[in-house]
């Protein structure tokens, strides 16, 4: 159910959820469960609005607020790979990463949907949604376990205090009618210390690539083949397509819906909070407005221009 739909939807689930449990089956009623499609409102208040009216009709354990990145697979797997590895742990911290960047880019604009952008906008629709549900994954502290409300309260913490990581920039940039589609997150490491290599290393960064192509990899230095010992970027890669190629991944509605049934909200969001801000206009089909790019510099990404992605596919 769209939230633009408004309250009288829900007032007619509500009903219904109570003749049923009530009236018709009075003793094996089952239950009763309400999707609510994001934006969860256009502001503060329309939001509040709106979980105060869900909150008068089902209790929280039954309302699940959908934000489909959150059944995306390498979105999922941003967890795994962090607490289930040893070797990130010490290194996910402030005193190793410089900067995370989380990017959200399409080369289309709002054809076909201009009316539902002139209301929301792309703040509301993507950054305050599946980035900044991507931002808290990245940093949070390890929760107690997956339960669904061990994994939220570290979420929820996040939003307040923003974990030991604190002092490290977090961009995020997102935008329509740009030069490709993708939609990432990339930690970028601090400088080696003590270089002995003549500043010929690059920084470390570690992506996850949640589209088009799922993909986790590490950019990092090597020997350059042959007669040399020089330092030359490479990257460790695990691209989905060719490590699991007889696998076909679910549709992100398709888990999230699952998770509906099973009665798991780990991957359903909590109230959100919004504000207004200024959009910074750019040329169709260009990387941006100079103002993000200027932003990277201020808060010290380094763009090398000198790493070159290999497509795995046609080596």
């Amino acid at each position: 159910m769209a939230s633009s739909l408004g309250n009288s939807v829900v007032i007619i689930l509500g009903s219904t959820g109570d003749l049923a449990k009530k009236k018709i089956y009075p003793t094996l009623w089952g239950w009763n469960r309400v999707i609510v499609e994001k934006p969860f409102g256009k502001d503060l208040q329309s939001s509040d609005q709106l979980s105060n009216h869900l909150s008068s009709l089902f209790t929280e354990g039954q309302i699940y607020r959908i934000d489909h990145y959150l059944g995306k697979e390498m979105v999922q797997n941003l967890m795994v790979l962090r607490f289930g590895n040893r070797i990130f742990g010490p290194i996910w911290n402030r005193d190793s990463i410089s900067c995370v960047v989380l990017t959200f880019k399409e080369p289309f604009g709002t054809e076909g949907r201009g009316g539902y952008f002139d209301e929301f906008g792309i703040i509301r629709d993507v950054m305050q949604n599946h980035l900044l549900q991507m931002l808290c994954l990245v940093a949070m502290e390890k929760p107690a376990s997956t339960n669904s409300d061990d994994v939220r309260d570290e979420k929820v913490i996040v939003l307040y205090i923003l974990f030991r990581g604190s002092g490290v920039p977090f961009v995020l940039r997102c935008g329509k009618a740009l030069n490709e589609r993708k939609a990432e997150v990339r930690l970028q490491f601090c400088d080696v210390p003590g270089d002995i290599f003549a500043r010929h290393c690059k920084r470390n960064e570690l992506v996850i690539r949640v589209q088009p192509n799922e993909a986790v990899y590490a950019k990092m230095m090597t020997k350059k083949p042959g007669m040399f010992f020089n330092p030359e970027e490479s990257e460790l890669d695990l691209t989905y397509g060719s490590r699991y190629k007889d696998v076909k991944l679910p549709d992100a509605y398709e888990r999230l819906i699952l998770d509906v049934f099973c009665g798991s909200q780990m991957h359903f969001v909590r109230r959100i909070e919004s504000e207004n801000i200024v959009p910074v206009p750019y040329t169709y089909g260009s990387r941006g407005p100079v103002e993000a790019d200027e932003l990277l510099n201020k808060v010290g990404f380094r763009y090398e221009g000198t790493y070159k992605w290999v497509n795995p596919h046609k080596l």
